[in-house]
């Protein structure tokens, strides 16, 4: 809980500087320069649609936005421990489960254990809000490879989109 109220309070310190910095007319590539990322990262993650988002929903997003990353790996866990039911029905929104059935994530799953061996860990994840969603990444590491995990939230924080994208090394 207390790691919870100070990454929220650390979010909400951030969007505020950079907000600061582009009124005095700091260009997105210097904020992204000071982030260590893209200047598209760093107008994904702080620019206009953020400011719709938070309009609508600020700190529902927010707090999703903090959240994300530990949900998708929650996700995975159950995946792993061969739980995709519990995934499915405590993490799929209407959206995704239409789309992808139990039967398909397994087969999903599978297929990504028999090109890069045994899941091991997490090594790192991330998010950003676009439009009405939360993106995150996170990146999975298995036996043979590295794979980066992609979900995606709604701000009722269900999950809407699923991917996995074997990252080139």
């Amino acid at each position: 809980m207390a790691l919870e109220a100070l990454r929220s309070l650390s979010e909400s310190g951030l969007h505020a500087e950079v907000s600061r910095a582009r009124s005095a007319g700091v260009t997105w590539a210097a904020i992204g320069q000071g982030l260590g990322v893209t200047r598209q990262a760093a107008f994904q993650r702080f620019g206009p649609k953020v400011k719709e988002a938070e309009a609508r929903g600020g700190a529902m997003m927010r707090a999703l936005l903090g959240e994300a990353p530990e949900l998708a790996k929650e996700v995975v866990r159950a995946i792993v421990e061969s739980r995709i039911d519990d995934a499915v029905t405590n993490y799929f929104g209407a959206e995704i489960s239409v789309v992808l059935t139990p039967d398909k994530l397994a087969r999903a799953w599978g297929d990504l254990v028999a090109s890069f061996g045994e899941w091991e860990d997490f090594t790192g994840s991330a998010a950003v809000i676009s439009g009405d969603y939360v993106v995150a990444e996170t990146r999975l590491e298995f036996e043979a490879g590295t794979v980066t995990c992609r979900s995606t939230w709604s701000a009722e924080g269900r999950l809407a989109g699923l991917y996995f994208v074997p990252v080139a090394e």
